[in-house]
């Protein structure tokens, strides 16, 4: 939501200072972050930060998942990449197919956690929904695994 630059200034020092705070005590720390991190992505890392999420590809982000991959280089674990609307409009084969797509781009080398974009907020859930829910649980299992 910030241009870079204001990022780099109201952002950077005081997220580091946070990182360092708490990785003084023996915790990790996980930035939270939807959106457009490509521009801002080596300035996350300098925070020193440990993980983050929830890694969006356009049209929502604007950077794949492999290439978030690629320029983290193992310096963080990376969570997530699955879009909620998926689960909401896609089919169960969409489902498996991000799936596939998400294990083929980060799986390499550990470092990688699959998960939603966000969580649903209906309860209950539609049948739509809890089926995607269910097959990319199934999905992750299957291509998941070293």
């Amino acid at each position: 939501m910030l241009p870079p630059s204001f990022f780099e200034r109201f952002v950077v020092p005081q997220v580091s200072e946070m990182v360092s705070l708490i990785h003084a005590f023996g915790s990790r720390v996980r930035i939270h972050c939807h959106g457009r991190i490509g521009p801002v992505l080596d300035m996350i890392l300098a925070t020193g930060a440990d993980a983050l999420d929830p890694c969006e590809a356009p049209p929502d982000g604007d950077i794949e998942l492999s290439e978030v991959k690629r320029r983290t280089a193992g310096r963080m674990c990376l969570f997530g990449n699955v879009q909620l609307k998926l689960f909401e409009t896609g089919t169960e084969d969409d489902v498996t197919a991000a799936v596939k797509r998400c294990m083929e781009e980060a799986k390499e080398g550990g470092g990688y956690v699959i998960m939603p974009t966000a969580a649903p907020m209906n309860s209950p859930l539609s049948p739509v929904v809890e089926r995607n829910m269910v097959r990319f649980i199934d999905a992750a299992l299957e291509y998941g695994q070293y």
